[in-house]
């Protein structure tokens, strides 16, 4: 069993992570409707922040930040704050882990998931826009429209173990944007299950 979970480690775990203090971008063009009809574009949330989350329910690095209540805590903490958090679903069709509209609620109040919407990307439009590779990963564009963060959600990229030094990198970067401050680490390499985009998926436009 341990042999198994080190092989699994090794295949999907980013073992360091990568800082980038590279200065902010504009976010590409996006308009994104959610499962419940909203529509978010970038004109239509300037003023706010906004979290992007790549979201696999089939993911085991996706399952435990959800279990330690890691991702749900911050969620419920952000929209307070009147944070637009979106949970984009990726995975293509054709994949077992691909999540119906119907059964949505299901996954979500199963680890008590608080985001503002949830979006079904199973042509993996927007997670190629946004060159999304991993499950968990996040993209925060603050409120005059940059990509603020990019990357991992935390700094914990293991399923198990001792999370007693958690830096939690999307909390941060929310608070940073908060208090009208640059993130400290804008850019960190995601860890996580690679997401199973649609073979038809366009390249991304994004270095």
């Amino acid at each position: 069993m341990k042999r198994a979970l080190f092989v699994l480690l090794i295949l999907f775990a980013a073992p360091t992570f990568a800082f980038d203090t590279g200065s902010a971008v504009n976010a590409p063009k996006f308009s994104i409707t959610t499962t419940d009809g909203a529509t978010y574009t970038n004109e239509s949330v300037l003023g706010k922040t906004v979290v992007l989350e790549w979201f696999n329910p089939g993911c085991p690095f996706v399952r435990r930040a959800y279990r330690d209540q890691t991702i749900p805590k911050v969620q419920k903490d952000a929209k307070a704050k009147g944070v637009v958090w979106l949970t984009v679903n990726s995975t293509n069709t054709d994949h077992s882990d691909f999540v119906k509209k119907e059964e949505v609620s299901n996954s979500l109040n199963q680890w008590q998931a608080e985001p503002t919407g949830y979006v079904i990307d199973a042509d993996g439009t927007l997670g190629k826009t946004f060159d999304a590779k991993t499950t968990p990963s996040i993209v925060v564009v603050d409120p005059s429209g940059k990509i603020a963060y990019q990357g991992a959600v935390d700094n914990y990229p293991e399923i198990d173990g001792d999370t007693t030094k958690l830096e939690v990198f999307v909390q941060k970067a929310i608070e940073s944007i908060a208090a009208g401050q640059p993130v400290a680490k804008p850019r960190v390499k995601s860890y996580g299950c690679s997401i199973k985009y649609s073979a038809n998926a366009a390249a991304s436009t994004n270095s």
